[in-house]
C-alpha cells in the first residue's frame, strides 16, 4: 500500500515530523502557513484525498469531517479537541481524535505566578509611569514610596480548580514560602495535601487569600463562579487572577469591583469574549492587567504536544490504538 496524505495546519516541532515524513505524504497549509484560521469551504478542498488531518486552531466542524469522505484521523494539539474539533461528528464516523493534554500546563502556571509577581509588586505600573514621564517622580511620587508592593512570603494564595494547571501552580509556589488553600469540591483533600495545600470551601477561600488565582475548566457549572457576592467576599488587599478560560467571573461585577477598589487589581489572559474589543472597560483601568490570551503560547508548548502526536500517529499507522485518543469509543 502506497503512503497515506496527511494535511498538517498546526506548528510541529521538526524533529517530530521526521518519522512521519517517513511514512506520510505531508501538505502543509492553514494557520500553520498564513495565520489566519483557514474557512471551513478551504478546508474541504484541502481535505480531499487526506486522510490523516493535524490541527490545532483551524476549526474542524460537522460540515467539514462528513464532507471529507476519505479522512481517518484527527490529530488536535490541544489538551480539549472539543474547543476546534466536532469531536461527535468524528465518532459518528468513527474517527480517532488524538487529543495532546497537558501540552500548555507548565507554560500557564509559570505565567501565573508571574502574574503574582508583577501584580505583587507593581511592575506594570511603575513601568507605565516611568514610560509616561520619561523621568522618575518627585516628592509624592517618588517611585520608591509611589510602587511599594508586596511580597509573595507569608501570603495566602487560593487556587480554584485543582487539575493540571492548579497543581503545577501549587508545586512552583512551594519556594516562595505562602500557605495555599485549595477549592475543587472534585478533588480528594489527601491529593491536595499532598501538594502543600489545604482543602477548603470557596469563600473560606476568597475570605482569607491575599492572591486568588482560577484554574477551572471551560463548563457551564464554572460560568461566573466568581460574581458580586463573591468579589465583596474578598479581602479589599486581594489580587484575582484568571488564565483559565473567560467566563468563570462576572466581568461587570469584576470591573466595578477594580474601578471603586474594593479589591486591590486583576491580571487576566482570557476574557469572556475573545478577541478583546477596543473599548473594553478593563483596558480603561490602572489596577487591570490584561494580556492577549498568551500564557500557553511558548515554543516549549510546541514541543510538549508535537512528540506524543507524533508517536501516537506512528502507533495507528501501525494498527495500534493511540494512547491519547480522546473519543475510545471508536474503538469498540
Amino acid at each position: 500500500m502506497g503512503k497515506l496524505n496527511a494535511f498538517v495546519t498546526a506548528p510541529f516541532d521538526d524533529e517530530a515530523l521526521k518519522p512521519l515524513k517517513k511514512r506520510l505524504n505531508i501538505t502543509f497549509g492553514g494557520w500553520r502557513e498564513t495565520r489566519r484560521r483557514i474557512t471551513p469551504e478551504e478546508l474541504k478542498r484541502e481535505l480531499e484525498g487526506v486522510q490523516i488531518l493535524l490541527v490545532e486552531l483551524d476549526p474542524v466542524s460537522r460540515g467539514v469531517i462528513e464532507k471529507s469522505s476519505e479522512l481517518r484521523l484527527i490529530a488536535s494539539c490541544r489538551g480539549n479537541p472539543r474547543i476546534s474539533c466536532d469531536v461527535e461528528a468524528a465518532t459518528e464516523k468513527g474517527i480517532p481524535v488524538i487529543s495532546a493534554p497537558g501540552r500548555n500546563v507548565v507554560s500557564v502556571a509559570e505565567s501565573t505566578i508571574g502574574f503574582m509577581l508583577m501584580l505583587g509588586h507593581r511592575l506594570v505600573e511603575a513601568r507605565d509611569e516611568l514610560k509616561r514621564r520619561r523621568k522618575w517622580g518627585r516628592g509624592q511620587d517618588y517611585p520608591y514610596i509611589k510602587f511599594q508592593g508586596i511580597e509573595l512570603q507569608k501570603k495566602t494564595v487560593g487556587i480554584i480548580g485543582f487539575g493540571r494547571v492548579g497543581k503545577e501552580v501549587a508545586k512552583r509556589l512551594r519556594c516562595f514560602d505562602v500557605e495555599i488553600l485549595v477549592y475543587d469540591p472534585f478533588v480528594s483533600e489527601r491529593l491536595i495535601r499532598r501538594w502543600a495545600g489545604k482543602k477548603t470551601d470557596l469563600d473560606t477561600l476568597l475570605q482569607s487569600s491575599d492572591f486568588v488565582t482560577i484554574h477551572t475548566p471551560l463548563a457551564p457549572e464554572t460560568k461566573h463562579i466568581i460574581g458580586k457576592r463573591e468579589l465583596q467576599v474578598m479581602k479589599p488587599t486581594a489580587y484575582l487572577i484568571n488564565t483559565a478560560r473567560g467566563v468563570p467571573v462576572d466581568e461587570k461585577a469584576l470591573y466595578d469591583h477594580l474601578k471603586q477598589r474594593r479589591i486591590r487589581g486583576a491580571a487576566f489572559d482570557v476574557v469572556e469574549n475573545e478577541p478583546l474589543e477596543e473599548d473594553h472597560p478593563f483596558l480603561s483601568l490602572d489596577n487591570m492587567l490584561v494580556t492577549p490570551h498568551i500564557t500557553a503560547a511558548s515554543v516549549d508548548t510546541v514541543r510538549h504536544y508535537s512528540f506524543p502526536i507524533s508517536k501516537d500517529i506512528q502507533r495507528w499507522l501501525k494498527g495500534l490504538k493511540p494512547k491519547n485518543v480522546f473519543n475510545p469509543e471508536v474503538y469498540g
